[in-house]
């Protein structure tokens, strides 16, 4: 019975020593799997991180400026320390790359990006400065005539003169508009009367002449009227719409 039970016991004891797990190695450095990767938007540069195993701490960043394809070309961008970076004239004729380190307790590793196309200095050029819209010819008039008792303004005549084929749109807000809205076009005679429009203002309300060339390519004619209290004219503004413009601008 005690050899027995003394075999038991080192059976017992051979099976736990072979269920201890192995010795665990040391781990070494970071190791790179796939590179850093620059992407561009207009003169603005941004870097992944790339794939890595074993880093435990932040990542760090540098840009590069490079003369040739190899890393032995490339040079250390003084303060770019982030994983964004904006492109400069210095940076025109070279290519840049970014270089990512990872560390851990074992040490560090880094891995550059591919470099990426040439910085060309058309880059910094002022973009191109759109041609100036002509203005409607003959340039169009807004003729309002009319006369003033108290708080009411009597319009008599609301004309305009203008290139044949040109749009003409008036709108109205307030109280007691003669038309709230017109939309017509200028004839052969190069005028319009808008009979519509004419009759009698009350204070507050705002009348608004468009004149728009029917091909959207030049500058029409804006004119604002507010028919104010008693005692004073109605305020008159004139400026000019440029092309599919909405609102009116100083004209040139």
């Amino acid at each position: 019975m005690a050899i027995s039970r003394t075999l038991r016991v080192a059976l017992v004891a051979a099976g736990a020593l072979s269920l201890l797990p192995p010795v665990a190695q040391a781990a070494g450095e970071p190791v790179n799997r796939a590179a850093p990767e620059v992407t561009r938007s207009g003169l603005n540069l941004s870097t992944s991180d790339g794939s890595w195993v074993g880093q435990t701490a932040p990542f760090s960043y540098e840009w590069l400026r490079c003369s040739g394809p190899g890393l032995e070309a490339c040079a250390p961008i003084a303060g770019q320390t982030r994983p964004a970076y904006t492109i400069t004239r210095a940076d025109v004729g070279r290519t840049i790359r970014s270089r990512v380190t990872a560390s851990n307790q074992a040490g560090s590793a880094r891995a550059a990006s591919a470099p990426t196309g040439t910085v060309e200095e058309r880059l910094f050029a002022p973009p191109p400065v759109p041609p100036a819209a002509k203005l409607l010819s003959p340039r169009p008039v807004v003729v309002i005539a009319g006369l003033r008792r108290g708080r009411f303004t009597f319009v008599d005549e609301l004309s305009v003169r203008g290139p044949t084929g040109a749009v003409v749109r008036v709108r109205c807000t307030g109280s007691r508009c003669p038309a709230r809205r017109i939309s017509t076009t200028i004839g052969e005679r190069r005028r319009l009367r808008l009979r519509r429009a004419q009759g009698t203002y009350v204070a507050g309300a705002v009348l608004e002449i468009r004149v728009i060339d029917e091909d959207g390519e030049r500058l029409g004619k804006f004119t604002r009227v507010r028919f104010r209290g008693r005692g004073q004219t109605p305020l008159r503004t004139d400026s000019c719409l440029k092309p599919g413009a909405k609102r009116p601008s100083a004209c040139p």
